[in-house]
């Protein structure tokens, strides 16, 4: 029931780089019909208080079988009091959940996991009865027809922990259920769920199922903006899992680190986190978490420079999860294209992208990956100069941040509405959401994103004359930028801090942090290697090299025969 951090391609936004996650959509469960029994199945007789007519299985037995939104697959495992068993679901697209016990009071244990693509495994304990009934049916009244295996995995004598164990899946459950509510007290009450079925797991001596209650706590922890508390959590799950050998939940959890440790600007370990998660994933055949961690390197190296190497890491996680079907992971790299097209100056190319993955976010009622996406197509289109679409894109995601108590996406819809009102001249209302965002981001302890807040405060700051406030805006934003090893970022602000000198009449200053930017300019060009796209990077850095030969032509006219207009003349 592990939950992944997958990096957001807001990442790749020179003016950003903010990573977030991709978590399950929530919805409301719809009204449920009456019972059916599963096609072809024999009735069993009934458990005392129980009005089914289920399918009687076996331990040891799976099936197949077809179920739509509204129906409501009953089965039925008999065996001696005093008995344990597991069983497990494996969904195919449709999210399902299991009802565990009578349909009177008590009510039954509804049985949910946090990602859909993720099998429902499940523990019964049959006390007197000689049997349990359970029930296998969509989450969602509407949902499409689809399929699903059951099995029924094991069934041994009942031991003291195994109380414990049921108690725990049971405050796994609630946590679930408050998670779906995406709402900030939801997600902090779903956080306490699972800290204390964490230390039902501890009791009961289930080390693995401890450590992947504490990676869910983690990734809740990130998306209530609480890297340093998501951390610790994160550390703790790896650290359990790997005593175990549980390498698929290691690699999960270092997947996770590598978001959480790449958002706070710590790059060594975040690359080390990523490497390893990759090698985990091929080391036991998990494709899709392969996938996952490939998309996740991609983002991380385009926002580190390596945007060649992006390029080819995005594209094979794209193609693995097509041939995986999996439309969640599609979506999420198509937005990661998206995003990274638009780093390199093709917003045309980028709005495609971003398109395609906003329809699938859509389909799936995801309302989180919306948000992220609605965000990027906010930028691109301001790009492209629909500003009446940037609005409405900015618009729609703010509301879903705000629902959901995503104060990180929270900060970049603040900062993207700025842009919006920067680029229509309303710089007092820029202003006034830069300074939102700011506040958020430095709450927050996300560096990066304080930097991107800062650097648009002094674009704001510079178009209204106040020259010296922008500049200590820019001053202020540099060295976080160079901190967390943000380049694009990084060669942004020295570009506009050249011009706001350069307009001064700082000359040399200005030609100091135009030669900087120039440098890192060539540094990341040299990365890209395919023709067409070093084209589209070197057009969208083409002000870079402008203002430097414009600084050296004034240092010319001011300082004739020291070989500046010589300089300028080379660069061309």
């Amino acid at each position: 029931m592990a939950l992944r951090l997958d990096v957001d391609p807001l990442a790749l936004l020179a003016a950003s780089f903010l990573a977030a996650w991709f978590l399950v959509a929530s919805a409301a469960l719809g009204a449920a019909p009456p019972t059916q029994v599963a096609a072809g199945a024999p009735p069993a007789s009934s458990c005392p208080g129980s009005n089914l007519s289920p399918r009687l299985l076996a331990v040891g037995e799976s099936l197949e079988a077809e179920i739509r939104g509204g129906e409501r697959h009953a089965f039925r495992l008999q065996l001696p009091p005093g008995s344990f068993a597991t069983a497990r679901v494996e969904r195919r697209g449709v999210d399902l959940v299991v009802e565990v016990g009578p349909e009177e009071k008590p009510s039954p244990r509804i049985v949910d996991t946090f990602q859909t693509a993720e099998p429902i495994e499940f523990s019964v304990l049959i006390e007197h009865e000689r049997c349990v009934d359970f029930v296998v049916t969509p989450r969602l009244a509407s949902a499409a027809a689809t399929s699903y295996r059951l099995e029924v995995l094991t069934s041994r004598p009942a031991e003291p922990a195994d109380t414990l164990r049921i108690r725990a899946e049971d405050v796994v459950s609630a946590a679930v259920a408050l998670y779906r509510e995406a709402t900030a007290d939801s997600l902090r009450g779903a956080i306490e769920r699972l800290l204390e079925a964490a230390r039902l797991y501890e009791e009961a001596g289930a080390v693995a199922e401890r450590a992947g209650t504490l990676g869910n706590a983690a990734v809740i922890a990130y998306a209530l903006s609480e890297p340093r508390q998501a951390i610790e959590l994160a550390e703790t799950a790896v650290s359990l899992q790997e005593a175990v050998a549980n390498k698929e939940g290691a690699a999960s959890s270092h997947l996770n680190l590598a978001v959480l440790y790449g958002t706070l600007g710590e790059i060594e370990p975040a690359q080390q986190h990523h490497l390893r998660a990759i090698a985990l994933a091929r080391e036991i055949g998990d494709r899709r978490g392969e996938a996952t961690a490939i998309n996740n390197f991609g983002v991380f190296l385009g926002q580190n420079g390596d945007r060649q190497q992006a390029l080819v890491l995005l594209e094979q996680a794209l193609a693995m999860r097509r041939e995986l079907h999996d439309s969640a992971g599609d979506g999420a790299t198509l937005a990661s294209l998206g995003s990274f097209y638009s780093q390199l100056g093709e917003p045309q190319t980028a709005k495609e992208y971003l398109e395609r993955a906003l329809l699938l976010f859509r389909e799936a009622q995801d309302v989180v990956n919306l948000a992220t996406t609605l965000n990027l197509l906010g930028r691109v289109r301001l790009d492209l100069g629909d500003t009446k679409g940037a609005l409405e894109a900015q618009n729609e995601a703010l509301q879903i941040e705000r629902r959901s108590g995503d104060r990180r996406g929270e900060a970049f819809s603040a900062q993207s509405l700025g842009e919006i009102a920067a680029s229509l001249g309303d710089h007092a209302k820029a202003l006034e959401l830069f300074q939102q965002a700011l506040d958020l981001q430095r709450a927050l302890g996300n560096r990066r994103g304080e930097a991107s807040a800062l650097h648009a405060l002094g674009s704001s700051r510079a178009a209204r004359g106040e020259s010296d406030e922008a500049r200590t805006a820019y001053e202020a934003a540099l060295p976080l930028r160079v901190a967390v090893a943000d380049r694009g970022g990084e060669i942004v602000t020295r570009l506009a801090l050249a011009r706001l000198l350069r307009d001064r009449g700082d000359l040399a200053g200005a030609q100091r942090e135009a030669a900087a930017a120039v440098d890192l300019v060539e540094t990341l060009r040299t990365k890209v290697t395919a023709q067409e796209l070093r084209a589209g990077y070197l057009a969208g850095f083409r002000g870079v090299y402008d203002v430097l030969v414009d600084v050296l032509m004034r240092l010319d006219e001011k300082e004739s025969g020291r070989g500046h207009a010589a300089e300028a003349l080379a660069i061309h």
